[in-house]
This record gives structure tokens, sequence and C-alpha cells, in this order.
């Protein structure tokens, strides 16, 4: 059964590299707060990433 979801904790820091490899944009940078999170969604077909939302926090409005 293929994996739907995956969650990571980590810390911005290390977060941020992560991205720009998986999206190919080595210029890319996002702030990360505290207990924000980033949604992506990837392409087993087209061996794509596309970020759904950076620093999401609905969970404190």
């Amino acid at each position: 059964m293929p994996v739907s979801n995956i969650l990571v904790v980590s810390h911005g820091g290390f977060l941020n590299p992560v991205l720009r490899e998986l999206t190919g944009n080595g210029r890319a940078w996002s702030k990360f707060g505290d207990t924000g999170f980033t949604c992506l969604r990837l392409s087993r077909e087209g061996h794509t990433v596309g970020v759904l939302g950076v620093q999401g926090q609905p969970h404190l409005a």
C-alpha cells in the first residue's frame, strides 16, 4: 500500500535546504516560525513537487 501522507517535524534551518532541493529552486528561502507548517504535493509519476502553502498557522487563528 503506497504512503499518502507523511509528517516531518523539524527546525526551519533544516527544512529550508530540503525545500530548495525538492523544488529545484536554489535561492528559495522561507521564514519558519513556531508551530507553523508547510504543505507539499509530491508526484511520483511526474517527479515534481508542488508547494501548497508555507508557514501555515490556522490553529492559532
